[in-house]
This record gives structure tokens, C-alpha cells and sequence, in this order.
């Protein structure tokens, strides 16, 4: 009879102890599914946030751009406090561009080229002196 009672005893707590780990498995798996769900939330909102950064950062370098610079004939021509700056910058990587003659375009060292020539710079700054 003690034998049958302790075998008893033994079977309610395993069942007992089965029971607690189910609900606490599928406490685990709920957990798991909610954290799956904002995991995935948490990577569209990222994305959609990376994006939202590179575009604020091509704005801001637009405004920055719009605060130094004149585009003239395709070329920049950097703002001073007296007008602007007789030397012609790339559009593209915004260094100062060079020609070897008055007659030749100027070349970027990033490889633009332009169609704008020395002899033309003096005509630009009369244009850019009357226009403000």
C-alpha cells in the first residue's frame, strides 16, 4: 500500500510539475510572438528613419549649399562678404576648378569638365555684381 502511495504522490507531482511547465512554455512562446512582432516593427521604423535621415542630410546639404555658393553657367562661385569669389568651384565635388589657358575650359580634379573658360569669368562677376 506504501508503494502505491508514493507511487501515486510521485505521479501528482509530476503531473503537477508538467502542468507548470506547459503554462510556463507557452507563457515563453507568447513572449516570443510579441517579441518577433516588435522586433519586426522596430526594423521598418529603423528603415523607414535611415531614410528619413538621408534625406534631411541631402536637404541640409543643399541649404548649406544654397548659403555658399551661386550656380553661374554651371560652375559655383563661392559667396564673400563683398559679392563673390572670381574662382570658379565643380558642382559636382565643390573644389576649385582649373584651366590652363583663358581659351581652354576648366577641369575638375574629380574629372568634370566644363564649358565655361577663364576669358568668360570677368563677364560672370559683372552679371553676379548687378544682380544683387
Amino acid at each position: 500500500m506504501l508503494n502505491v502511495l508514493q507511487t501515486l504522490t510521485g505521479i501528482i507531482q509530476e503531473f503537477g510539475t508538467s502542468a507548470i511547465l506547459r503554462e510556463r512554455l507557452l507563457l515563453l512562446q507568447e513572449q516570443l510572438q510579441l517579441l518577433e512582432k516588435e522586433s519586426v516593427a522596430l526594423k521598418e521604423e529603423n528603415s523607414r528613419l535611415k531614410k528619413q535621415h538621408e534625406e534631411l542630410v541631402i536637404q541640409l546639404d543643399k541649404h548649406a549649399l544654397s548659403e555658399q555658393f551661386i550656380e553661374k553657367r554651371g560652375v559655383l562661385f563661392r559667396k564673400t562678404a563683398n559679392g563673390y569669389s572670381d574662382s570658379p568651384f565643380c558642382p559636382v565635388c565643390k573644389a576649385l576648378l582649373r584651366s590652363l589657358e583663358r581659351s581652354i575650359p576648366f577641369l575638375c580634379q574629380c574629372g568634370h569638365r566644363t564649358l565655361l573658360k577663364p576669358m568668360d569669368i570677368p563677364k560672370i562677376m559683372e552679371e553676379l555684381s548687378s544682380a544683387k
